[in-house]
């Protein structure tokens, strides 16, 4: 597997930054270095120290009054908690982001990156209200210079969602935009999870 050495890697190259950073008082790196220490360690599956340093950056970042870069770590808890299972904590890290999201103006990136996340983890819990809130405004956020390849999927997942709350016609259509901008060989896998999404709404009608 080539995936763990790439992990591996950046690993060995963050940890000497963060010393520095620590030595030199550049808490503000710190934060980030932190943050992408915690994504290798989580892809390394490592979740237990991935969870740790999310938490430290989101405490170094509250140390010094840096709302974005506890809004990164915040919303990769709330993934974190979500793919392991542990809803109560995936939502308590929802709950922890809304005086950030409500106090300063966030870039399309990050503010649709968080509200997707979200709309993730309140769907696996089966809050699908609160799912179609967030999956919403994400796609409202997203900057229009990504939305053709993330949108497809966007629509796919809103799909599914409309589903779940009985609006089969909707959902349907939600997965037919999908499809639509999913139309080339290279999205090959778009298309996939569209036609996956699609068979769990028909599942859902009872068809």
């Amino acid at each position: 597997d080539q995936i763990e050495p790439k992990y591996e890697n950046s690993l060995k190259i963050l940890e000497p930054l963060i010393a520095a950073c620590e030595t030199k008082q550049y808490v503000w790196l710190k934060v980030r270095c932190v943050y992408l220490r915690s994504n290798d360690e989580f892809s390394l599956n490592r979740y237990s120290d991935a969870a740790a340093s999310a938490h430290e950056a989101v405490n170094l970042g509250k140390k010094i009054r840096d709302p974005v870069g506890q809004l990164n770590a915040i919303t990769t808890l709330v993934e974190y908690y979500r793919y392991l299972g542990n809803y109560p904590k995936s939502l308590a890290q929802i709950q922890s982001a809304l005086p950030i999201l409500a106090s300063i103006s966030l870039d399309g990136v990050q503010s649709s990156r968080h509200y997707g996340v979200s709309a993730q983890a309140f769907a696996a819990r089966g809050f699908y209200d609160a799912a179609l809130n967030y999956q919403e405004t994400a796609m409202r956020l997203m900057p229009p210079a990504l939305a053709k390849p993330a949108m497809a999927y966007q629509h796919a997942f809103l799909g599914v969602i409309k589903g779940k709350r009985g609006h089969f016609d909707e959902a349907l259509d939600e997965v037919n935009k999908a499809f639509e901008i999913a139309t080339t060989p290279r999205q090959a896998t778009l298309i996939a999870y569209s036609a996956l999404q699609r068979g769990h709404i028909y599942r859902e009608m009872g068809d």
